[in-house]
């Protein structure tokens, strides 16, 4: 193990100094809330990539017209890097710009167009984020239970119930600014998550694993890790009270579950002799994993 770490740490030491440096001018790709904080920051290799002196200047996309301009704010060294940042939160106009930043003797850095606008957090990243992607993850997971994960094929309940979690206050929240049709698209898509987290508490139910417990996973890490059960509590819990309009059997069905986990949690689940899993499931981990080819 100790001969694995130094061979671990000297390839990262060696991959750190073949690395070549990065820089440069990083704005948002969706824009940015005129009621919000507006920057933009620059990366540079060295503390000295941009003077004391130096500016940046935000223009009309279109006509190239300078809307204002400030100081370019040294902010400091992370990750190997240095850092810039150009804030320009005093804009009160909505439109499209580019951001330039400018030093003497320095060539002109500018980016591409940006908007900003009232709502443009909104308006551009809530569909696309809280429904679209969701419904496209629920089409590629397995047997179409769940929603895949981006970069493997777990379908994890501690996910899940995160992921639910921000949902349920998206549907909260924004109901009357998503629009009767797009609610529904969204309503649907939180049972569909709460549907995966019922199949891991019914999993764990004919694994033997006591009442309210749920899986980890399906189909590979069938185990009772306990924070996994205070977030589906939660995420079960608040589906039930926002959805039963839309769904009353599966809401009551969402808050008997919660109940039967918060009770699970409290009274029959502890940490036990692997980190983070319950004594119960520890015992069973035996009998229930199978080694892989």
């Amino acid at each position: 193990m100790v001969i694995w770490r130094v061979i671990c740490s000297s390839e990262r030491l060696l991959l750190m100094l073949t690395i070549p440096p990065v820089s440069g001018l990083l704005v948002s790709q969706i824009g940015y809330d005129l009621s919000a904080p507006m920057r933009a920051i620059y990366r540079g290799p060295s503390a000295d990539a941009w003077p004391a002196d130096a500016t940046f200047s935000l223009h009309d996309a279109e006509s190239g017209a300078v809307v204002l301009q400030a100081p370019l704010m040294y902010w400091g060294e992370c990750w190997r890097s240095h850092w810039w940042i150009a804030d320009f939160s005093e804009l009160k106009q909505p439109g499209s710009y580019r951001l330039a930043l400018e030093a003497a003797g320095i060539e002109t850095i500018a980016s591409s167009p940006f908007v900003v606008g009232r709502y443009r957090l909104w308006d551009a990243a809530v569909r696309p984020v809280g429904i679209d992607q969701f419904e496209a993850r629920a089409e590629r997971a397995r047997f179409g239970n769940g929603w895949k994960d981006c970069g493997a094929g777990w379908r994890e309940a501690s996910s899940h119930s995160a992921a639910l979690i921000g949902l349920l206050d998206l549907i909260y929240i924004g109901f009357e600014w998503l629009g009767r049709a797009d609610a529904q698209r969204l309503a649907q898509q939180i049972m569909h998550g709460c549907d995966f987290l019922v199949l891991c508490q019914k999993r764990a139910a004919d694994l033997g694993l006591p009442p309210g417990a749920l899986i980890h996973e399906l189909p590979e890490s069938a185990w009772a890790i306990p924070q996994d059960h205070g977030q589906a509590v939660v995420a079960l819990a608040r589906a039930a009270r926002y959805l039963y309009e839309v769904d009353a059997e599966r809401s009551n069905d969402y808050l008997r579950r919660a109940v039967a986990s918060y009770e699970y949690l409290t009274r029959r689940c502890a940490p036990g002799q692997l980190p983070n899993f319950s004594p119960c499931c520890t015992a069973r981990l035996k009998a229930i994993s199978r080694p892989r080819s």
